[in-house]
């Protein structure tokens, strides 16, 4: 039988050149960590962050909360548009939204699925500031502006830290 080799303290030399092999990967775990940590804080986690943000699209719904439980029902393959509640939803989710000046990154959102959208939103959102929306511009850029008094009364008011908004049907007055 063979003799087992030991090491200078009396252990099995297998034994004692595992556990200096073992002390040797901790040393240069514990001298790697820190680097190892700033490469998965610095890059790695921006790039998850990214790629959640890329697939994740709540700012439809947090900024038009009201359109989006107001479209949930309608089916976009019909022909029909949706019901007057939608558009209703619309202008009361825009108004809120420029009043917090929401409305463009919005628009910047959804100008990544369809090309326009943000300008449109800006204008939107810039016609709101303006007060009542009810100028009309005419295709040769002469702008017409209705007086107030032809408008319906309206019956619903919303008021936010800028404005007073004033919404419903004539028929729910």
């Amino acid at each position: 039988m063979a003799e087992t080799m030991l090491a200078a303290d009396g252990t099995p030399l297998k034994r004692s050149l595992a556990r200096a092999l073992r002390r040797q990967k901790m040393r240069a775990l514990a001298l790697i960590a820190p680097l190892l940590l700033f490469v998965v804080i610095t890059f790695i986690v921006p790039i998850a962050s990214m790629l959640f943000r890329s697939v994740e699209n709540e700012i439809v719904s947090n900024t038009l909360p009201y359109t989006v439980e107001a479209l949930a029902s309608w089916d976009a393959n019909q022909d029909a548009l949706p019901s007057e509640d939608a558009f209703q939803a619309m202008f009361f989710d825009m108004f809120v939204a420029a009043e917090a000046k929401r409305h463009t990154r919005l628009g910047t959102r959804l100008n990544y699925e369809t090309t326009g959208l943000s300008s449109l939103f800006r204008q939107s959102g810039r016609k709101l500031d303006k007060g009542d929306g009810s100028d009309k511009r005419h295709s040769d850029g002469r702008q017409e502006r209705h007086s107030s008094e032809h408008r319906q009364p309206q019956c619903i008011d919303i008021h936010t830290q800028r404005r007073r908004l004033v919404l419903a049907h004539p028929e729910d007055c």
